[in-house]
């Protein structure tokens, strides 16, 4: 089984992707391969630059080139992978036998309060800004970021506005662990 993620910042898709590979999956983020980018050019991996990266590379080697790097690493039968953020990422993943996507969602409020807690250099500082980097990944450019278009494709949309457990449990639930 392959497993993608997707959501919004601080929805709970690294607590998903955790919970899987403790499970036994495999567990690839396409975000780190924007980061390795990052770090060969010498640039700081803030959300802004990662944003930046990630358009550059779709820009120069296609919109499905982040889930070509990805497949190259798949080393286990079953597999999450987090960060699918564009549409031809996605299709790129659907084209794979057993795959499904998972969108894992929480009110913006939330999400806001878990970014203040984790305090991560591309994180910011007010609601407002926090609402208007989420509009920077909502866009209809084919070689950025779609998250709008990826969550509306998902096959289940998990609310993770509770406890962790909750957050397990409605996973287990639809991937019938």
């Amino acid at each position: 089984m392959i497993v993608g993620i997707t959501g919004l910042n601080c929805s709970g898709k690294s607590t998903a992707c955790k919970f899987l590979k403790d499970l036994g999956f495999q567990s690839i983020s396409l975000s780190d391969y924007i980061r390795k980018e990052c770090h060969r050019r010498g640039l700081e991996s803030s959300r802004n630059n990662m944003i930046w990266v990630g358009n550059e590379i779709r820009t120069n080697f296609g919109s499905a080139e982040l889930t070509r790097r990805a497949v190259k690493d798949f080393k286990k039968e079953n597999i999450v992978v987090d960060s699918i953020r564009n549409i031809h990422e996605l299709a790129e993943f659907k084209k794979l036998e057993n795959f499904l996507l998972l969108s894992i969602d929480s009110p913006i409020e939330i999400r806001y309060q878990r970014s203040l807690l984790r305090n991560r250099i591309e994180d910011v500082d007010t609601l407002d800004e926090f609402r208007a980097k989420e509009k920077e990944e909502m866009s209809d450019n084919e070689n950025a970021q779609q998250l709008h278009k990826i969550i509306e494709d998902a096959d289940y949309i998990i609310i993770n506005d509770s406890e962790m457990n909750e957050l397990m449990e409605n996973i287990r639930n639809v991937l019938e662990l």
